[in-house]
């Protein structure tokens, strides 16, 4: 996993609340994330999320592994619906994998769930 890093003042950089990790599994690019994402991360976590979509071959689905997400709101949502608009532009299929009960329920409150296709 690759833990995204902020700046302090002075310059010096501190760790984010979340970690990133991106692997070719055959058939799909695995985006997992661990942790939070919030406003302060989600510019890190979207341009993470659109480096996994330019990773994905043709024939390939981009499956997003949000089952260790321990914080998810406004920010993070609007992540996704970008990525979502992302992939279709480039015809890549996106898949939520175990999305975290919280993730859901964001989901589901801002009747957003039937966007996204998901699994497990």
């Amino acid at each position: 996993m690759q833990p995204l890093t902020r700046t302090r003042a002075r310059g010096r950089a501190a760790p984010r609340n979340v970690t990133t990790e991106t692997r070719d599994v055959g058939g799909a690019v695995l985006w997992r994330i661990t942790g939070e994402v919030d406003a302060d991360d989600a510019a890190s976590v979207e341009k993470a999320l659109m480096g996994a979509l330019q990773q994905v071959r043709p024939s390939q689905q981009l499956w997003v592994e949000l089952a260790d997400v321990r914080f998810f709101g406004a920010a993070g949502l609007n992540v996704l619906l970008r990525l979502r608009r992302a992939a279709a532009e480039q015809r890549t299929p996106l898949v939520l994998i175990a999305p975290a009960a919280l993730v859901r329920r964001v989901l589901q409150l801002t009747d957003t769930r039937p966007c996204f296709q998901t699994a497990g």
